[in-house]
């Protein structure tokens, strides 16, 4: 007890005083870092999002890749499940799910089908604005069909040849 009064007159003697003084929290502070939290949480989910609904929203037509995308998008789903439990704040959790959804567009025959599926579609809105009451007659759209029917039973590996055999790659 003499070592507080002790302590009481020295500083009183300094101009200080002891008095306890309540915390008062800077709510600024904490609602600015909340806010940038929230901001980076929802534009990483936003990019998890796109990534997930890009696998299942893909369309393909090779029988073969189906077969492989649909494993796919099934373990997609599988996984979605636990994505309430991640915090997509933290860029590296949203990168590790953009990677995981992402993977099946790495698979080489895949990129090949629906960069050849890209010119094909291509074409032919190219032949329906060049010639909108008759482009299903011409010969590049049959063609376009040909390389449409070829694709879909033929082995994954030749997805390119398809496209430079019509002139699409």
């Amino acid at each position: 007890m003499k070592k507080v009064i002790l302590i009481t007159i020295l500083l009183s003697s300094m101009g200080l005083s002891c008095e306890a003084q309540n915390f008062t929290p800077d709510y600024n502070f904490y609602g600015n870092a909340m806010a940038t939290l929230q901001g980076r949480f929802d534009y990483n989910h936003q990019r998890v999002s796109n990534s997930y609904g890009k696998l299942l929203n893909v369309k393909l037509t090779n029988t073969q890749n189906i077969k492989i995308l649909d494993y796919y998008q099934s373990k997609a789903k599988e996984e979605a499940k636990n994505a309430a439990s991640v915090d997509f704040s933290n860029d590296a959790n949203a990168e590790s799910w953009i990677a995981y959804f992402n993977q099946v567009f790495k698979i080489e025959s895949i990129k090949n089908e629906m960069i050849l599926l890209d010119n094909i579609y291509s074409e032919i809105k190219r032949l329906k604005y060049k010639d909108p009451d008759n482009f299903y007659h011409s010969k590049r759209y049959s063609e376009m069909a040909d390389a449409l029917n070829e694709l879909k039973d033929c082995n994954p590996d030749d997805i390119g040849k398809i496209g430079w055999k019509y002139g699409l790659l």
